[in-house]
């Protein structure tokens, strides 16, 4: 499986920002629960209750640009409401289960009710599940560049990046990154022969397998290290052979036409004919 292992996963870190607009806040206590757990109100951060918890760490101070930064996805796990696990990492679902961090500002929720106007929510989600395998188009193609195609993601998922690599077999243990990404929008992408076995490029005559993977959209801020990842597509058998004109830039010739300059041998003289007399039937009219 290409899912991250525990111990990785709880050291991916994560960043709060709050609201500039809501006024001082020097420091802020954090209580986590899961989807409308309503940790605002005293009886809900109750042992008994089991419905929130408290991380570890409070009072926690407000940096520049107001981040609370230093967290990770481990103190979240460690919070228990009693001897409940408010947040694990099992069951998460295709785009994983849903949670809330209450951000009380500035003092502890206390006993008591907690106004509206002194915390603030942050949703998130964990998401331990790999994105389906991406379904490719697999027809060989023979140009100098390859037009990679692929299904939109069915069950639909979280996607936020497409990953590419290749390789001289038909291998994906053997396969190599291309350094070329593109996002969840789209469902193909183009590769030019040079960019395969660089800095040389594929060579003429030669041929290769590109693969395709798919990320979703559990990271921080780099999605090739911290997302999860699906296994690798099957492979597009591709093969550099020169092309040249109108089919070189797309691989894709539905766009060329026969034209009466096309026709040659016997119908070339008449073809000639035919523009000359054109030409006069131009030229008598403009005179007119």
């Amino acid at each position: 499986s290409n899912l991250r292992d525990t111990t990785e996963l709880s050291q991916t870190t994560f960043e709060i920002r709050l609201d500039s607009t809501g006024g001082a806040v020097s420091e802020v206590y954090l209580w986590v629960g899961g989807q409308d757990s309503m940790c605002n109100l005293a009886s809900n951060r109750e042992l008994t209750t089991a419905r929130c918890a408290e991380l570890a760490g409070n009072p926690r101070s407000v940096g520049t640009n107001f981040l609370i930064s230093g967290l990770t996805l481990q103190n979240l796990l460690a919070a228990q409401a009693g001897s409940n696990s408010i947040v694990t990492c099992e069951s998460s679902g295709l785009t994983g289960t849903p949670y809330e961090i209450f951000v009380f500002r500035n003092q502890a929720p206390g006993s008591s009710d907690v106004d509206a106007s002194n915390y603030g929510i942050a949703d998130f989600r964990v998401d331990v599940e790999s994105p389906a395998v991406v379904d490719v188009s697999t027809s060989p193609q023979s140009q100098t560049n390859f037009n990679i195609t692929w299904s939109n993601p069915d069950p639909p998922d979280d996607i936020q990046v497409y990953d590419f690599y290749w390789s001289f077999s038909d291998d994906p243990s053997t396969a190599e990154r291309l350094n070329i990404t593109t996002d969840q929008t789209r469902t193909s992408q183009t590769i030019s022969a040079s960019a395969i076995n660089p800095p040389e490029g594929l060579a003429l005559g030669e041929s290769a397998y590109i693969f395709v993977t798919a990320l979703d959209q559990a990271f921080v801020s780099d999605p090739l290290a911290q997302s999860n990842i699906s296994e690798f597509s099957s492979a597009v058998p591709v093969t550099n052979v020169a092309v040249g004109g109108f089919c070189d830039a797309t691989g894709d010739c539905s766009g060329c036409s026969a034209g009466p300059l096309s026709l040659s041998g016997a119908h070339a003289g008449s073809t000639l004919a035919w523009l000359l007399g054109l030409l006069g039937v131009i030229v008598w009219r403009r005179r007119r």
